[in-house]
């Protein structure tokens, strides 16, 4: 049993690595890697899944990065 959680923690880990990969690879290609660059810290405090899995639809669908930006805080705040 305890195997077990330490896996899933692990696994919960890595996905959460990856999807913070996720969306800043996004919002370099989509507005510019330096902006990217600067709004790293703020997204590496998601721990939520969901909350990444919705922050990267933000990332594709934002018209613009100042959206994103309200998406982001309203996610980091209401944590």
């Amino acid at each position: 049993m305890y195997e077990s959680s330490i896996v899933q923690h692990f696994t919960e880990r890595g996905q959460r690595q990856q999807g913070i990969e996720y969306v800043l690879d996004v919002l370099e290609i989509r507005f510019h890697p330096s902006e990217a660059e600067t709004l790293k810290p703020a997204i590496e405090t998601i721990e939520d899944l969901q909350h990444l899995k919705q922050l990267f639809r933000s990332a594709v669908q934002a018209p613009n990065l100042d959206e994103f930006k309200r998406t982001l805080t309203s996610m980091t705040n209401g944590q």
